[in-house]
């Protein structure tokens, strides 16, 4: 596939360390919560086993569980909020904001890959060459 963009300008294939985690997550994603949600609760138990018992837990491991459940509350939710989509007009144009009126930051052919981080409007929030612009949802098709 990779070498099929290239041979045609396209952007948006490249197999990058995101796009693997992206694979690699929706792939296994049913295993990986319950194992790392596993070892939270076993954290956590042994805890609240720690305080029922009158032993002090030391402070960097509040802080280390605190942290620990906030990366897990990300990792749960935070793939689910990508997807892919493939310009399907011959011209498109890319905005700065979700408005016609907005200024036009480039102008992209048919094929292009781009990864989708949210909607608003009729418009599709992307990312395109390492900046978060706005391209319309008809200019799209959503894989």
């Amino acid at each position: 596939m990779n070498q099929i963009a290239l041979a045609n300008n396209l952007e948006g294939y490249q197999f990058n360390d995101f796009s693997y985690f992206l694979i690699f997550y929706r792939r296994y994603g049913g295993y990986i919560p319950i194992l790392l949600l596993t070892l939270g609760v076993y954290v956590v138990a042994v805890m609240i086993i720690k305080l029922r018992n009158g032993e002090k837990i030391q402070k960097r491991h509040k802080w280390a569980t605190i942290f620990y459940l906030t990366a897990l509350f990300g990792l749960l939710n935070i793939p689910n909020n990508y997807t892919t989509g493939v310009i399907r007009n011959e011209l498109s144009f890319i905005r700065s904001f979700p408005s016609a009126a907005a200024p036009v930051v480039d102008v992209i052919r048919r094929g292009n890959k781009l990864t989708i981080i949210g909607t608003r409007d009729h418009w599709n929030r992307v990312i395109w060459e390492g900046r978060i612009v706005f391209i319309k949802q008809s200019d799209m098709w959503t894989i």
